[in-house]
């Protein structure tokens, strides 16, 4: 059991990602809504959301300070658009962000699980699975300049 406070850059990332797919998810459990630009910072904050939930749940003996500046991050957030996300730049980053989200409880219930399993679902339907060898050959997340360019670049 582990998880790290993802950045914001990721989420972007994923939330192109959905976003140049057409993908739709829930927001509120119930009706599947299409990812735009529009809602891109509401599915954005959800996702901030269930991670700082996950690393709070994880670690609850962080400094009061530092639990009040995680708790913030999700209102905080404003999406921005990243042109020129890779396919498999989608499915590797949620399944990042579903490892490091995952530790509540309520976690099979929250949206941003509803998000990832979209992602998934999306995935598989569209028949992406030639693309596998990609998708896992892409680092774990994005650490350096490098590996952010092995997302969003030219797909080859």
């Amino acid at each position: 059991m582990s998880c790290v406070v993802v950045a914001n850059e990721i989420v972007d990332i994923v939330i192109s990602a959905a976003i140049d797919a057409g993908l739709e998810a829930r927001l509120d459990g119930t009706v599947p809504q299409r990812v735009t630009v529009d809602n891109a910072t509401t599915f954005g904050r959800a996702l901030v959301a269930e991670n700082v939930r996950s690393v709070l749940a994880l670690y609850p003996y962080l400094p009061a300070g530092q639990v009040q500046e995680l708790q913030g991050r999700a209102s905080r957030y404003a999406f921005t658009y990243v042109a020129g996300v890779r396919p498999e730049a989608l499915p590797r980053l949620v399944e990042f962000l579903d490892y490091h989200s995952c530790e509540t409880d309520a976690y099979k219930s929250s949206a941003a699980c509803d998000f990832y399993r979209c992602v998934a679902l999306h995935w598989i339907i569209n028949g992406r699975e030639d693309r596998i060898g990609v998708f896992k050959t892409l680092p774990w997340g994005i650490a350096s300049k490098a590996e952010r360019q092995l997302f969003v670049g030219t797909v080859q």
